[in-house]
């Protein structure tokens, strides 16, 4: 009676450790599949950054040949207004710069929280790129606001309203596009980051 006890004890425990052992196997597979799965998202968006970044390219030369191209049309047309015409493109494009300086900043903020809250167990060095950028992005910033005293874009005369009005449409266009370039890049520096940890 004792030994049909022991045995039957044997069996039982033998039948709790074979259940053990499949339900260990079914977790190992569903981890696995779940780091599949986030390898394959990660994947995707660098995929998706890449052919972004391509896109934002494309779009900063014709955006630069456009601008390149009506600066020449009205330096043609008012041969006098070259040199104010090329310093009132510098400085607009520092002046426009500026004006999305903030949002460059939120944008950082952004995708560090896209990271930090998709990729729990792999974000350390990203969040870490993320903000070292950020301190250069403000370090840049600082920079200019001390050099600049009172900056003010003395626009060239002479130049058609329409004219003006496509420069400044370019010169922001350029400047947004830019923006959307950087952030893309940094997702994809990230997004690699996270991968590799």
């Amino acid at each position: 009676m004792q030994s049909e006890n022991a045995i039957e004890g044997i069996v039982e425990v033998q039948e709790e450790l074979n259940k053990f052992e499949r339900s260990l196997e079914t977790t190992k597979k569903i981890i696995r599949q779940l780091i599949n799965d986030t390898f394959y998202m990660i994947t995707q968006q660098i995929r998706t950054a890449i052919d972004l970044v391509n896109v934002f390219e494309s779009s900063l030369e014709t955006i630069d040949e456009d601008i390149r191209l009506l600066i020449r049309n009205i330096t043609e047309a008012n041969p006098n207004e070259t040199e104010t015409l090329k310093n009132y493109v510098s400085c607009q494009s520092q002046a426009i710069s500026e004006e999305y300086h903030n949002q460059s900043i939120e944008y950082i903020d952004n995708l560090d929280k896209e990271i930090e809250t998709n990729y729990p167990n792999n974000f350390r060095r990203a969040i870490k790129m993320l903000s070292k950028r950020k301190g250069i992005q403000q370090l840049i910033f600082n920079t200019s606001q001390s050099e600049k005293s009172n900056m003010t874009c003395n626009s060239p005369e002479n130049i058609s309203e329409d004219d003006f009005n496509k420069l400044q449409d370019l010169l922001r266009k350029k400047q947004r596009t830019d923006l959307a370039s950087t952030y893309i890049k940094l997702k994809k520096k990230a997004l690699l980051l996270v991968w590799e940890d």
